[in-house]
């Protein structure tokens, strides 16, 4: 049997490495990285000579997921119809009759991948793999008007309505119903010095930085996202509170510039994903500070030791994707008990504050 997994981010791509050394090991597994990464050609080689995947693809897939093709009626139909017309302009087109398949967005690439992948194989099974706090509270299934013609007159069943399961390292977090299968995916060990070794050499760990400061904060993607909200006045108020010396920023890879280039903010400057940071450095002792983000729970949730988390979406003003799903609420308060020794949500500054005092 032989297995395909797809990836869209860095973080998909660790737990990917995860899939195949701690539940996929004795199987054949294929990878595809997707140019949504940033410098997806060179992540893609570094998993090729990793010795684990048979086969990495390595695909120019943006202009599918964000929709920019040119879009007819023609086009609607006939790309969907027969899937291998535009994957082929991706460098996309499968090698592989696949028993299983593994993503984790449901975007329109990953659909016209599925729908490749079903014809050449009408029993492909379907799991759909975590991505970060989003895979708690959203969904992304859905199944369009043009799809639901294509199954009702020609049998073509979506990607959004397949019976898909659900892996989610922490299941006991889960938030919505939309799975009838949720699985565990297997935690990692710190002592686990093979996975260790993997990811370090995929991911490149000689660019990694030492971290001296206590408190670290982790920028989102509201700018590349086109999201307006104060967080860059609540950066700037954290800055004030931690101190200049002790307080250092990591960018979010995704957005186009960085805001506190020449603000005297101390910049963390790593490709390195959070999670890789967390399985080579002791930083129990840090305090993590973000407005919603993902990476003050998944260090939490993959690992025993973690740098204590403070999230502060409760002071933000204006728009986020997270904080907007009904979900999220529900999240935050199942992960504020699961970890309440080490994750805070302060409701204003003053509470923030004086969290701090207590936790240094």
């Amino acid at each position: 049997m032989r297995s395909l997994i797809l990836c869209n981010s860095v973080y998909q791509v660790f737990t990917a490495l995860n899939l195949k050394l701690n539940m996929l090991d004795s199987e054949t597994v294929d990878i595809m990285i997707t140019d949504i990464i940033p410098e997806h050609a060179k992540l893609a080689k570094r998993l090729e000579n990793s010795g684990l995947f048979e086969m990495v693809y390595a695909v120019n897939s943006k202009f599918i997921s964000r929709q920019q093709y040119k879009m007819t009626r023609s086009t609607v139909y006939g790309y969907r119809t027969f899937p291998k017309v535009i994957l082929k302009q991706a460098g996309a087109v499968p090698v592989y009759k696949y028993h299983d398949f593994y993503f984790s967005n449901y975007d329109h690439f990953s659909s016209f991948l599925y729908l490749q992948l079903h014809r050449m194989n009408k029993s492909l099974n379907v799991s759909v793999f975590e991505d970060g706090g989003s895979s708690y509270i959203m969904t992304y299934q859905d199944v369009n008007k043009v799809e639901k013609r294509l199954e009702r007159f020609l049998g073509m069943r979506p990607l959004g309505s397949t019976d898909a399961r659900l892996l989610l390292y922490e299941p006991d977090l889960y938030c919505r119903n939309d799975y009838d299968e949720v699985d565990a995916l297997p935690k990692i060990s710190l002592a686990d010095q093979k996975f260790r070794d993997k990811v370090n050499y995929v991911f490149h760990i000689d660019d990694i930085v030492p971290i001296d400061e206590d408190y670290i904060f982790m920028e989102e993607s509201f700018v590349a996202d086109g999201l307006e909200n104060n967080d860059a006045e609540i950066i700037e108020e954290c800055y004030k509170i931690c101190g200049k010396d002790n307080f250092i920023l990591k960018p979010h890879p995704r957005n186009p510039y960085n805001r506190f280039e020449n603000s005297g903010v101390k910049i963390l400057n790593t490709n390195v994903p959070w999670e890789v940071y967390c399985h080579n450095q002791n930083l129990k002792d840090k305090i993590v500070l973000t407005v919603s983000s993902n990476t003050a729970i998944s260090p939490h949730i993959l690992y025993q030791e973690a740098p204590k988390s403070i999230l502060l979406y409760k002071l933000l003003k204006g728009r986020t994707i997270m904080t907007e799903k009904p979900e999220f609420n529900n999240y935050m308060l199942k992960a504020s008990n699961m970890f309440s020794k080490k994750l805070f949500i302060p409701d204003n500054f003053e509470n923030l504050r004086f969290i701090l005092m207590q936790n240094q």
